[in-house]
């Protein structure tokens, strides 16, 4: 790359629960410290988070915490696991708040040199087509197409011959396609029937990839524009201090292990949460409980001499701190735990967590997920004995934590934009027709 960077006025859609934005948030930083002029566009649940980040934010006017509190939405999380129960559901979730999420990602793209758009962001995609803007995808998850695995949106654990397992990517993306078009047809120009992700492909603008190749190497079929970063996370609020009580749990017995599902908010983890306490409680051990965006029904009261609850600590500062993490899989968790060096005991609920989960099982960094119909205390305490006892994990992750530490997604990520930017707009179409 010749002489500095061009500094572009770039709008960073992200949709989506803490697991979709917060890498986004963290690419918003990047960018932003390179000179250029970001502007955040995520659901008003990240407002505050944005701007204490000194990130420009422009909201989305849905809360997907307050979409969890209703009934469709509790519909939703039930219907994990049975795909065409939980696409109906999600329909029924979506249909009501697509013409604001769309009006909005237009009013925050006016103006802009270049959009990335989420996988739930993918509305921006063609409202960027309309404007002429370009626009660059990005994932969380190895969603590109390939014949060395299965998308990471099939459920199962089945090892396919390669010309399956590319398969399995196009049916995936169709499903997802027919899902949002639509959503978007009524509101947007030239939807296509059947082309978005042929276009992706057919267009070769650049593909960003938000995990680590140490954690899964690169597949030797990706095209040369498909960019595979490392996660982007962010740095640890200097401002933020640990609670006097927190502090004080920690330091008085041995490391607990911490408990949480993220931005899952079910019914189910009312049952969950007391089972998981419980395997813990029954091998002697302490625990750190993050209740993230649940709500309980039923007057839980979870706390104990052993048990510290809160709603969030930030993962970077807490999990090196603790023996394991039980968790719900989502990428962010998942990346947090490696990055610390600690085990998961991986509780899938839907979506790529089971993808997360078994991956971990594979790599021999953690035992089999556990299944939320199969949670109890005798398989939870069977996870918990594997990871005390398996000296392989630990030295496993402890190499892969040292690289994960070394590594700066979000740079990677940077580097290859104005890579392209530089050598010219024609490497960043809109979409092709």
């Amino acid at each position: 790359m010749c002489g500095p960077p061009e500094r572009m006025k770039i709008s960073v859609v992200a949709v989506g629960t803490r697991g979709d934005v917060e890498p986004h948030m963290a690419l918003a930083a990047r960018l932003t410290s390179r000179g250029h002029r970001v502007k955040l566009v995520a659901p008003v649940d990240f407002e505050q988070r944005a701007q204490a980040l000194g990130l420009t934010f422009h909201a989305i006017n849905v809360g997907f915490r307050d979409i969890y509190r209703t009934k469709e939405g509790a519909a939703l999380l039930a219907s994990a696991n049975r795909p065409v129960e939980f696409i109906r559901q999600l329909r029924r979730v979506v249909f009501p708040i697509a013409e604001q999420v769309i009006s909005d990602i237009r009013e925050a793209c006016l103006g802009a040199d270049l959009v990335f758009y989420s996988l739930l962001g993918l509305p921006a995609c063609y409202v960027a087509r309309d404007l002429g803007i370009p626009s660059i995808a990005t994932s969380m998850q190895p969603m590109g197409r390939t014949r060395s695995f299965p998308s990471p949106l099939f459920p199962f654990s089945l090892r396919l011959p390669g010309t399956l397992n590319l398969l399995t990517h196009r049916i995936a993306e169709q499903v997802y396609w027919q899902l949002c078009r639509p959503l978007m047809k009524a509101r947007l120009n030239a939807v296509p029937f059947w082309g978005h992700f042929d276009h992706l492909y057919r267009n070769r603008s650049p593909m960003l990839f938000a995990y680590s190749p140490s954690l899964i190497p690169r597949p030797g079929d990706y095209g040369p524009w498909m960019h595979v970063t490392g996660f982007w996370r962010l740095p640890l609020d200097g401002g933020w201090r640990p609670p006097a009580r927190l502090t004080a749990f920690l330091s008085a017995g041995p490391p607990p292990i911490c408990v949480g599902f993220g931005s899952m908010n079910t019914r189910a983890i009312d049952r969950m949460l007391p089972t998981v306490l419980q395997a813990i409680s029954e091998r002697g051990g302490r625990a750190i409980v993050l209740t993230g965006w649940w709500e309980q029904q039923n007057g839980l009261d979870l706390r104990g001499d052993d048990v510290y609850v809160t709603e969030s600590v930030p993962h970077a500062w807490l999990f090196p701190k603790v023996a394991a993490v039980v968790h719900h899989g989502g990428a962010g968790t998942t990346a947090a735990a490696l990055r610390a060096g600690v085990p998961s005991i991986v509780v899938p609920f839907f979506f790529d967590q089971w993808f997360w989960g078994r991956c971990l099982q594979r790599q021999g960094l953690g035992p089999e997920p556990v299944s939320r119909r199969r949670l109890s205390i005798d398989s939870v305490t069977q996870a918990l004995h594997q990871i005390e006892t398996s000296v392989g994990f630990r030295q496993r992750l402890r190499g892969l934590s040292r690289q994960l530490r070394d590594e700066d997604g979000a740079g990677n990520a940077v580097d290859v934009i104005e890579e392209a930017w530089n050598g010219g707009r024609a490497k960043m179409p809109a979409v092709a027709e």
